[in-house]
């Protein structure tokens, strides 16, 4: 799951933060920036799921949007992420 995740991860910074993806590459922190989103990610996906007892897909919604897509201010209008807002598969 992790693997997806950080897959997901450089995509959104690809699409909608360029500059910040060449800065890690540039300073050589992007694996350790990358480690550190998923972490973030993982961490409310379980606080949403595990302690708060919601469900996967409401969880998710929650996680994307709080820490994956842009604000409005940082969003392109020409570029959109629905693709992105279906949670991966989880193994069990």
């Amino acid at each position: 799951m992790t693997d997806a995740l950080t897959s997901l991860v450089l995509r959104i910074w690809q699409n909608h933060n360029p500059a910040l993806l060449m800065e890690l590459q540039r300073e050589n922190r992007l694996e350790t920036a990358l480690e550190a989103e998923v972490e973030r990610l993982n961490d409310l996906l379980y606080e949403l799921e595990v302690i708060q007892k919601m469900s996967h897909q409401a969880a998710w919604e929650i996680a994307v949007d709080q820490i994956l897509l842009p604000g409005p201010e940082e969003e392109s209008s020409s570029t959109t992420l629905n693709q992105n807002r279906e949670p991966p598969a989880i193994s069990e």
